[in-house]
């Protein structure tokens, strides 16, 4: 029986934990000829998922610390592989392990593959060393991969292009049930009068955070109807939070996964302004909920998109207000309502998606023996 890891470890919030969970909950459920040992954020809230093929594994929590991770890549991952005679690995990290055993990378890290200036122009001098870091490691181990999983046709590109591999698939992301058992009501007491416009991300650099306090010194001036709708851990923000007119927005905090649906039914409309994105889930959230998109004029949003959003200048704010003011005279459009369902049909569901990585372990495991 083979050994096959799953490194998650990084997958501790926003969509790489959702896409980490969907994939667990449905691997648990499928038949395999496989042993997983599994990596995870925190063992003890993976713990349940454990069976007769699936065991959940932990690292020391020091070489959970971002500074620490290549002591986690280069001494800890390494000893794991020995210890538990792993055959292949299924990456869901940030970078590549490096190993000569077999390895199928999951890219969901599109700093590695967008070198614009107004990206890493807005990092600070930690941050910049700590990415470009692990852009150079990508980059020399990538060819030693089997195969690389990209979530769109414009990162498979990208990856093909910078890097200069052939071994990369396309594989879009499911969403998760959303009348699953994992998802609650829960009432925000949000202001019924108001249109409002959530933007579902923890605080990065590329989720472009300066517009957001710019609109909503619009909304004020206007005097609009509207309201932004956070979803950023207190602390992330408090530098942004002196510039914001209070009437104007509401940070919730950190939303637990199974309330977002809840939350998603009691907005308006999704409002994204990133920068770069390697999938953008909430895109997909906002259509299975018949919300209007509004988001940023680049390549990432239009591959997900398509003729599905209304689309602005990420670095202007008012074409920003333009894009969301035209947003309430769609959101009830019927013809864009079957383009989302059509949409959402081309996108597998997880157990689907999962017997498909399966091929790919097993044709790559059968090619090397």
């Amino acid at each position: 029986m083979p050994n096959i890891l799953i490194n998650g470890l990084k997958a501790n919030a926003g969509g790489g934990k959702n896409i980490l969970v969907n994939y667990l909950n449905s691997l648990k459920d499928t038949p395999t000829e496989h042993f997983y040992y599994i990596l995870c954020p925190d063992a003890a809230e993976f713990r349940h998922l454990e069976s007769e093929s699936m065991r959940i594994i932990d690292v020391r929590d020091m070489f959970k610390l971002n500074l620490l991770f290549l002591g986690l890549y280069f001494y800890e991952l390494p000893r794991i592989l020995l210890r538990y005679k792993i055959d292949l690995i299924f990456n869901f990290g940030d970078i590549i392990i490096p190993t000569s055993r077999n390895q199928i990378y999951f890219f969901d890290w599109a700093y590695a593959v967008y070198d614009e200036d107004y990206i890493w122009k807005r990092m600070g001098l930690k941050d910049l060393l700590m990415r470009k870091t692990k852009v150079c490691l990508i980059k020399f181990y990538i060819r030693k991969v089997d195969l690389v999983l990209a979530q769109t046709n414009v990162i498979n590109r990208r990856l093909r292009e910078k890097y200069g591999i052939k071994e990369v698939e396309t594989m879009p992301t499911p969403i998760s049930d959303l009348e699953g058992e994992s998802n609650e009501f829960h009432d925000f007491r949000l202001p019924k009068e108001k249109m409002k416009f959530l933007f579902p991300a923890g605080w990065a650099p590329h989720k472009n955070f300066e517009l957001i306090v710019q609109l909503s010194q619009w909304i004020y001036k206007n005097k609009l109807p509207y309201l932004l709708v956070l979803c950023v851990q207190q602390q992330d923000i408090e530098q942004y939070l002196a510039g914001i007119q209070q009437e104007t927005i509401v940070n919730l905090g950190k939303i637990q996964g199974k309330y977002m649906n809840a939350l998603y039914q009691q907005c308006d409309a999704l409002l994204l302004p990133s920068l770069i994105e390697s999938y953008g889930l909430p895109y997909i959230e906002a259509m299975a909920h018949n919300l209007p998109i509004v988001t940023s004029d680049l390549d990432f949003a239009h591959e997900m998109c398509g003729d599905l959003a209304l689309y602005f200048n990420p670095f202007d704010m008012e074409s920003a207000g333009e894009a969301m003011l035209e947003s309430q005279s769609i959101s009830k459009n019927e013809q864009l309502k079957e383009l989302r369902k059509e949409k959402l049909s081309n996108i597998s569901d997880w157990p689907t998606t999962v017997i498909k990585i399966q091929d790919f372990i097993n044709h790559i495991l059968t090619k090397k023996i």
